[in-house]
């Protein structure tokens, strides 16, 4: 990061104390009480109003020394803490970050030139500025290539150049935006629970985008939603976007995916935390690696999964700023959900359980059919069953004399190909 490494410097003077009569007296507490508001106004804990303080800052000479006469007065934008109630990594960080993360994302909402702000700690800065890009996927004009340069005077610094487009080119791309939002919506029902909508964004999002790591503007919404091509990071924000136009709290988690980079989402469902991955949902990302499923194929075995089943393939970066949650619920995965989740001990009856689902796949007009076994030894018993070439009561069931199918020990999940 290349900060600008100059700080100002103030002195304090004293005087005696000396007798005053009652006015002044009575106009002095006036002040101390107008001075002390706007000081709490500033340095509001989460969960009071937000304020637009004006504070006074100084600006330095060439040499680093602060002229008195120099003085100004610079509006700092805070948002309030009412604005972001659902956004998991403010809500997780200590007070001195929120405090900066309220003026950085206020600046970035409202699209100002410069964005001026005061922090505790330098290191800060560069830390909540990609916290704010964690919790908002709205904020696709936001530079996300390049390490920050800002003007510093002591605790107090201003940042501009930080958008990536002009204000003019940010209304006509939200304005395509809104119309994919619109069209991924229309057809979900008004009563659908919290699992319906999740289920139907990840579908939607993955049969309208194909995986492309050339495609323009992927490390934001805007890849997806104008160009209908992406990577991770444009899947998962997107994800993440329409997920909060629909009042479910999500936001982007970073790390690593078979040690390379990689982006997901977490979700709060039904009171629960859940992880999301719409990349590898999508076929075509797997088509990447010499896979050839069906155009239409998509991948549910990271819809709404554990702690414990991510952790086996991803892993959170070491420089996320917020802990994350231990997520241990199920009802809302997938598998369990659409009764796909075999768990019974008795192969040969989870076998024709299988069979069954899979035919009603086949009859329904779809390409593939998946079921997910509690471990990987019952996965391979009741696969055994269904897919042995001499005896396997599949091939019957869905009329074929050769199946395809996947296996993942990973997540003890098998997709048939029809």
């Amino acid at each position: 990061m290349a900060y600008a490494d100059k700080r100002g410097t103030s002195g304090r003077g004293s005087g005696q104390p000396g007798k005053s009569d009652p006015v002044v007296t009575i106009l002095l507490a006036i002040v101390i009480i107008l001075a002390g508001n706007t000081i709490q106004s500033l340095f509001s804990q989460p969960g009071q109003s937000g304020q637009t303080p004006q504070v006074q800052t100084r600006t330095q000479s060439q040499d680093g020394q602060v002229s008195a006469q120099d003085d100004q007065s610079v509006a700092i934008s805070m948002a309030d803490p009412s604005e972001l109630v659902d956004c998991y990594v403010y809500q997780h960080m200590d007070v001195h970050k929120q405090l900066l993360y309220r003026q950085l994302y206020a600046g970035m909402r409202d699209r100002l030139d410069t964005i001026n702000f005061v922090f505790q700690d330098e290191d800060d800065i560069q830390v909540v500025y990609e916290a704010v890009l964690l919790d908002h996927p709205e904020l696709f004009y936001v530079k996300t290539d390049e390490e920050l340069t800002f003007k510093e005077t002591g605790s107090r610094a201003s940042l501009d150049s930080w958008m990536s487009m002009s204000d003019q080119e940010v209304r006509d791309r939200q304005v395509r935006v809104d119309t994919f939002v619109r069209d991924c919506l229309a057809d979900l029902p008004a009563q659908a629970t919290d699992y319906d909508k999740a289920k139907h964004v990840y579908e939607y999002l993955i049969s309208h985008t194909t995986y492309d790591p050339a495609a323009p503007d992927n490390q934001n919404i805007l890849s997806v939603c104008l160009q209908g091509s992406s990577v991770c990071a444009g899947y998962a924000k997107t994800f993440q976007y329409l997920m909060q136009r629909l009042d479910i709290p999500c936001t982007l988690v970073t790390g690593t995916a078979h040690g390379e980079y990689h982006a997901w989402d977490l979700v709060l469902l039904d009171g629960d935390y859940y992880y999301v991955d719409p990349t590898w949902g999508d076929m075509t990302f797997a088509a990447e690696a010499g896979v050839e499923p069906p155009a239409d194929l998509v991948d549910y075995t990271y819809l709404n999964v554990t702690s414990e089943q991510m952790d086996r393939q991803h892993a959170v970066g070491e420089d996320y700023p917020v802990d994350l949650p231990d997520c241990t619920q199920t009802k809302d995965n997938y598998f369990v959900r659409e009764g796909r989740l075999v768990s019974d001990g008795n192969a040969d009856a989870s076998a024709r359980a299988v069979r069954d689902l899979l035919a009603k796949d086949k009859a329904a007009g779809k390409s593939n059919g998946q079921y997910q076994a509690a471990s990987i030894e019952l996965m391979d018993q009741v696969n055994s069953r269904l897919l042995n070439e001499k005896n396997g009561i599949l091939y019957d069931a869905l009329g074929k004399e050769s199946i395809r199918y996947v296996r993942d020990p990973d997540s003890g999940v098998t997709t048939v190909l029809f």
